[in-house]
């Protein structure tokens, strides 16, 4: 089975993501909101874009562009959710009451929630990344995100180990490393268990992602 590749969706205005929805060969996208200059309009963008959507409102401190307050930042998760949204990512150190406000409210509205971990400086050791894993499924995540920048060859073969004792223990994880090092993780990963993987449209979300055209003709040879 071909792998399902996720587009990061970018555009900084309702009608730039509405015009790219039109053009995503996707099999999710997920809408970055840090990008936007204001965050609105979301039932709009949701109901022109014909695949799930994962609602994303990344941290600074996450490597993202969001700079508010973490009420107002999981505030606008919560309208991502009302919109319509499929999954949702909460950061794993989210602030613990606004999370359990979200997790509440996601399965109000049968919206799955992704817990998530980013390390832009290093990977983590094996025992580390299995704390990061086993946390995530404890906080209540639906499926876990594990995101590291890659140093050395190890470190992406340790990152890609976590995703088979993630289905070891049953819980979908998407992982792999950033950096140049990292890049071919991203290509890999699903073939490891990971149920999607991430790839750019227009801007990209991280530098060491692949356009998405570019993805599919790596899935296309390697059928």
């Amino acid at each position: 089975m071909t792998p399902k590749i996720c587009v990061c969706l970018t555009e900084k205005s309702v009608g730039g993501c509405i015009e790219v929805s039109s053009r995503v060969n996707a099999d999710l996208v997920e809408h970055r909101m840090d990008f936007m200059g204001k965050i609105e309009g979301l039932s709009r963008i949701y109901a022109a874009l014909n695949t799930p959507v994962i609602a994303t409102n990344r941290p600074v401190r996450s490597g993202g562009h969001f700079n508010g307050g973490e009420e107002e930042r999981i505030d606008r998760l919560l309208d991502a959710i009302d919109a319509g949204c499929e999954l949702v990512d909460v950061e794993i150190d989210a602030p613990t009451s606004l999370k359990e406000v979200l997790l509440k409210h996601a399965r109000k509205k049968n919206c799955k929630v992704m817990i998530s971990m980013h390390d832009h400086e290093k990977t983590p050791s094996t025992e580390e990344l299995l704390e990061v894993l086993t946390e995530e499924k404890e906080q209540g995540g639906d499926m876990g995100k594990v995101v590291t920048f890659a140093r050395s060859i190890d470190d992406c073969h340790r990152v890609l180990d976590l995703i088979l004792e993630a289905n070891r223990i049953k819980f979908p994880l998407v992982a792999f490393t950033m950096g140049t090092l990292g890049k071919f993780t991203r290509v890999v990963a699903p073939f490891y268990g990971a149920p999607f993987t991430y790839a750019s449209f227009n801007k990209k979300a991280e530098e060491s992602q692949i356009d998405v055209k570019t993805l599919r003709r790596i899935y296309e040879e390697l059928k």
